[in-house]
């Protein structure tokens, strides 16, 4: 019998990441890490949960803090991953628990 567990991954220096958006891989998963004003302020899972589809492009939307499947147009409020429109019936968009470590790595909880 499997049981899951949680544990922190750093993702990187928070200096590393832009102010916007900056998509990276990890663990075999791609996150978005959203920065405004110098301070991460979200973490979202880098795919859209409909179909498996990189969400951070080269033409992303991102308004009202919700993000847009370009592909799909599955519209996702940023805040806690639901779905506001779009396909994929029930689907959310993962959120991540983040913290910020005392050597200034941003680390996020992920059960594996």
């Amino acid at each position: 019998m499997m049981t899951e567990t949680t544990q922190w991954i750093k993702l990187g220096k928070i200096s590393k990441f832009d102010e916007g958006v900056t998509s990276i891989r990890k663990k075999r998963k791609n996150f978005a890490i959203l920065k405004q004003d110098g301070q991460i302020v979200q973490v979202i899972q880098d795919n859209c949960p409909h179909n498996p589809r990189i969400l951070i492009s080269d033409d992303y939307l991102i308004e009202n803090n919700m993000i847009t499947c370009q592909f799909h147009g599955a519209c996702f409020d940023l805040s806690d991953g639901s779905k506001v429109s779009g396909p994929g019936k029930s689907k959310v968009l993962l959120t991540y628990e983040f913290r910020i470590s005392n050597t200034d790595n941003l680390e996020i909880l992920l059960e594996s």
